[in-house]
């Protein structure tokens, strides 16, 4: 029978307002997580605060997700699907994207590496930060979607996409 992962990264803010914003995205798409078959024992939610964190599984570090993809990689089986959604900030210096935790950054390219592991042959990828369009070229691969909210790694302005795929992924009303 098909097991649904779910790896949530809500990263850094930058401000409270955008903090408030990403962490609202993040809890909303835990809770719609049951509709693609996410059990709360194959759902990871990492946060860039203490406080958020406690409300999930941990802090929003590289170690962290690190550890969250080696564990999906035990439990995981090749028919088995997992899914990795960020929600933040992200930053390009004109040859590697970053997700913006506290502590390291995580580039696409360490993402690539974390992800080959995994044994699920069906990985779906959302990155819903600026800058994120350089993660398609870099995770792009048999078996993967890979969905950024920006095309290039210039466009480094605060993206709205995060809320309307939330509101897309949990709305009835959306195409399934």
């Amino acid at each position: 029978m098909l097991k649904a992962f779910l790896l949530i990264v809500v990263g850094l803010s930058g401000d409270p307002e955008h903090g408030e914003l990403f962490h609202k995205w993040g809890s909303a798409f835990a809770e719609a997580s049951q509709k693609v078959g996410v059990t709360p024992d194959r759902l990871v939610y990492l946060a860039d605060t203490k406080d958020e964190a406690g409300r999930g599984s941990g802090r929003a570090t590289r170690e962290e997700i690190d550890k969250a993809l080696a564990a999906f990689a035990k439990a995981a089986a090749p028919e088995d699907v997992v899914y990795v959604v960020l929600f933040g900030h992200g930053s390009y210096d004109g040859q590697a994207a970053r997700f913006n935790l506290p502590g390291p950054d995580i580039t696409a390219a360490e993402f690539n590496t974390m992800i080959r592991r995994l044994p699920a042959r069906n990985v779906v990828f959302v990155n819903t930060s600026s800058s994120s369009g350089p993660f398609v070229e870099a995770l792009s691969a048999p078996g993967r979607a890979i969905i950024t909210a920006t095309r290039s790694g210039a466009e480094q302005f605060t993206t709205l996409f995060g809320g309307y795929f939330v509101e897309a992924f949990s709305s009835d009303t959306a195409d399934a």
